[in-house]
């Protein structure tokens, strides 16, 4: 858990065993619509492909908020900036 946004935010992370002192590329994976946790739908390929390749795998949880469409800010007001803090 991070705070961002005044918010408590969840996110997982994947990291698979590699050498830690060699950079190695993120991938951000965003539920889309109003889906939450875990798994993500293609979390085991994207896990397989992690393991194959040296990336790190972030997939961060969105929160309901009203007036949020869907679990995510999608319409961003000034005073609405929680998932862009987060992200």
């Amino acid at each position: 858990m991070i705070k961002a946004g005044g918010m408590e935010r969840e996110y997982r992370l994947t990291v698979p065993d590699f050498d830690p002192e060699t950079p190695h590329p993120l991938v951000i994976a965003i539920h889309g619509a109003d889906g939450r946790g875990f798994p993500f739908n293609q979390q085991p390929r994207w896990e397989e492909l992690a393991r194959d390749e040296g990336i790190i795998l972030a997939y961060p949880q969105s929160e309901l908020v009203r007036p949020n469409e869907g679990e995510w800010q999608l319409n961003t007001h000034e005073d609405m900036m929680h998932d862009i803090d987060f992200m």
